[in-house]
This record gives structure tokens, C-alpha cells and sequence, in this order.
């Protein structure tokens, strides 16, 4: 907290804490909507390619919190922002050309407001960074489709449901940090059996202006916004509310990643059985299902139609884009974007309708208010990279789409 209580005092909130964060996580192991542990459900052999998942989406997680933590924790205490760092040694992620800019925008602005337009934005960024292993898990779960014991597109939503609920552990920690710098314990007060609940800052309790409008239902005001509440259970649970709200949007979109996915798989024409080779059974040819995830680039991908003038009329348009750009298919293969991946495509498409395709990265950034972003990062593991979005000169960027498709989509 931010002011140390005495010592006293400090002992019944740690005490109290420490019940009921214990209960909280017993209620967590507990859940019966829990899913199955990914360990569970992934064969050995699968299991070193999953834990290297694992780790990136832990890294982009573990991104995603310091900058929420940054941004939430220095606008609510404004004075700060001008400091190249906080909480005594943490990087200060504002730029050090926008910190005075920062400090004007968020000085004089309500607790409540800037503690809901990060967790927001956590919650908003988090639901982007699941598509990502979600794409992985399937492109696996197909290739790998003999010897699993689930569907491949269920054993996917499975894989990232566990990975989403993974952080009901997690954020409670992160709401912590987004509003104060823990108090640190003597050290003749630390024991092996109380570091565990110090590590997880039992005594912390919650200030009022997370439940105020237009946070939470309580008016605002002013007087009482730093208050802290007294009871440690309803503590825990706004934690465990802030929790579930900040990781609904995951979990929303994971369900419209798998719905999507269903319904491109139904619309995929089976690929042609190849006549069996003389001398082979019919039973050794391969699955079709297999065959074709050899050749998956990201989530999915529609098998290519032989040439013939009858035959190419089938296919599908080189660059369909959802209203929004957040959904496009791209020379027959579907694409799940992030917000800027979106609004960038949407900038080159309607450049390229307009007669002018090659726009200057400056003027893509400031569109998009990412003046401190590069391109290729805003790109970064997406393969529409240098396939889709491309450069023909220094400084400029183009969609890699032929002009009938520019004019014939959207």
C-alpha cells in the first residue's frame, strides 16, 4: 500500500489477507468450469512444441502487463510521469518526449476513469494476443490429428482456454500493481512460511475507485476514491470480478476464432482421392485431413484449384476483407488481424481504390497513433508481412494486390 500502516495493523491485514487469498486459490483449483489441464489432453511427443507456445505467449503477456502496470500506475499518480523510472528502479515506458504531454492529459483526470481505460486496454490486447497460439495450436492439432484424442479445432479452443485461465492466477496481481508500489516487509519478518502470501501482497486491499463509475456502479467521489476497503473477502472478490471482466474479451474472441474456424472447414472442398498406386492397399493411402494440413500457413488454408478457364472461376478473390479489416482472406487463406493490423491494411486498401497504393510509414503511424511503433513490429509474426503488406520503396508501403483486386474488393 502506499502508506505503510503500523505495525499492528499491518499484522491483521496479513493475517486477514492471507485467509482469504488462500481460499480464493482453493476456489480457483476447485472450479468445475475449470478446463482440462493442456498436460492432460497433448501427447508426449507434442508436449515440447506446446511449452515453446507457452513461453512466447508468456513473453507477449508478460509485455502486454508492464505497460499496463506503466501506464495505469503513472496516471494515477501524474507526478510521476516526468521520471525515467518508478517504483524505485522499473523502466519508465512513456516516451521521454511525450511525458509532459502525458502529464497534461492525465492530470486532473478520475481515478476511476484511468484505472478503467487500462484494464481495458489489457483486456482489449489480450483478446488480440490469443489468436496467435490459438493458429499454432490448430495448424499442430491438424498435422498431428491421428494421435490426439479430441478434434483438432476442440483440442485448439482447449489449449487456449487453459491458457487464458492461467491468468485468473495472474491478473489480481497485475490490478495491484496498476494502482500502488508494494510495501516491502523487514527482513526479520520474512519466514519460509509467510512468503509465499507476502509474495502475493495478501495485505494489499483495494481503493475505492476501482468500483466507481465508470469503473464499477458506485458514484464517484472524490473525497473517498483512495479509501481502502476493510475487508479482505470483498477484496478478493472484486479482484476475482476485475479478473473475470479484464478476461472476458480473451474469452470471446476465442469462441468467435473457433466458430469461424468451423465454419471455414465446412466450406473447404474435400481435396480429390488420389487413385491407389499399384500394388499398395487403398487402406495406406493418406488422410485427407493430414495430407492437407502439410501445407497450413497460419490457421487454415483452402486448397488451390487446378488451372482451366472453367475450373478458375471458382476461385476466391485475392483480398476479401471483413467491414472492419479485423477478417480478410488473402489468396484463399483466412486471416484473424489485430486492431493496428486492421487499421493499417484498411489505410493501404482504401490508398490502393483511391489510384495512389504506396503511403509513406509516417503517415500509416500517425493515422493510427502508433508514432512510436515500427511497421514490421506491428507485423510481427503475422504472414501477411511481406506477402500482403509490402515495401517497393524506402520509407512506403503498398497492398500486394493486383489492381482488378483493388478495384473488385470492398
Amino acid at each position: 500500500m502506499t502508506v505503510p500502516p503500523e505495525d499492528q495493523e499491518f499484522q491483521r491485514l496479513f493475517q486477514e489477507g492471507d485467509v482469504a487469498h488462500q481460499r480464493a486459490r482453493e476456489a480457483l483449483k476447485n472450479n468445475p468450469h475449470k478446463p482440462t489441464p493442456w498436460e492432460d489432453i497433448t501427447p508426449t511427443q507434442l508436449k515440447p512444441a506446446i511449452k515453446h507456445l507457452h513461453r512466447e505467449f508468456e513473453t507477449r503477456k508478460w509485455q502486454l502487463s508492464m505497460m499496463v502496470e506503466c501506464g495505469c500506475y503513472l496516471g494515477l499518480h501524474p507526478q510521476l510521469i516526468p521520471q525515467p523510472k518508478f517504483k524505485g528502479g522499473l523502466e519508465n515506458l512513456i516516451p521521454k518526449r511525450r511525458r509532459v504531454e502525458w502529464q497534461r492529459k492525465y492530470t486532473g483526470v478520475t481515478e476511476s476513469i484511468t484505472f478503467k481505460f487500462w484494464s481495458d486496454e489489457f483486456s482489449e490486447s489480450l483478446a488480440e494476443l490469443i489468436v496467435e497460439p490459438f493458429n499454432a495450436f490448430l495448424k499442430i492439432g491438424l498435422a498431428q490429428k491421428p494421435v490426439l484424442s479430441l478434434p483438432p479445432i476442440e483440442w485448439a479452443k482447449a489449449l487456449t482456454d487453459d491458457l487464458i485461465y492461467s491468468l485468473e492466477w495472474t491478473v489480481p496481481h497485475l490490478v495491484k500493481d496498476m494502482c500502488d508500489e508494494q510495501q516491502q516487509m523487514r527482513t526479520d519478518e520474512l519466514t519460509t512460511e509467510n512468503f509465499g502470501a507476502y509474495c502475493a501482497w495478501v495485505y494489499w486491499r483495494t481503493p475505492k475507485f476501482v468500483h466507481m463509475q465508470p469503473s464499477g456502479n458506485t458514484p464517484y467521489y472524490p473525497a473517498t476514491a483512495w479509501e481502502r476497503e476493510e475487508d479482505a473477502e470483498t477484496t478478493e472478490r472484486l479482484l476475482q470480478s476485475l479478473t473475470r471482466r479484464m478476461l472476458d474479451s480473451a474469452r470471446f474472441k476465442l469462441s468467435k476464432l473457433v466458430g469461424e474456424t468451423h465454419v471455414s472447414m465446412a466450406s473447404t472442398p474435400p481435396l480429390p482421392t488420389p487413385p491407389a498406386e499399384e500394388g499398395i492397399p487403398k487402406d495406406a493411402a493418406l488422410d485427407r485431413n493430414t495430407a492437407a494440413a502439410k501445407n497450413l500457413p497460419s490457421a487454415l488454408k483452402k486448397p488451390e484449384f487446378p488451372g482451366g478457364p472453367e475450373e478458375t472461376e471458382q476461385l476466391p478473390r485475392e483480398f476479401d476483407p471483413s467491414d472492419d479489416y479485423r477478417h480478410l482472406v488473402f489468396r484463399g487463406t483466412p486471416y484473424s488481424l489485430t486492431r493496428k493490423q486492421a487499421q493499417v491494411v484498411k489505410l493501404l486498401h482504401q490508398a490502393a481504390k483511391a489510384g495512389h497504393p504506396d503511403v509513406g510509414k509516417d503517415r500509416i503511424l500517425s493515422s493510427i497513433e502508433s508514432e512510436t511503433s515500427a511497421m514490421k513490429s506491428i507485423f510481427k509474426k503475422s504472414r501477411l508481412w511481406k506477402t500482403l503488406v509490402i515495401s517497393r520503396s524506402r520509407g512506403t508501403y503498398r497492398l500486394d494486390i493486383s489492381e482488378a483486386g483493388s478495384e473488385n474488393t470492398r
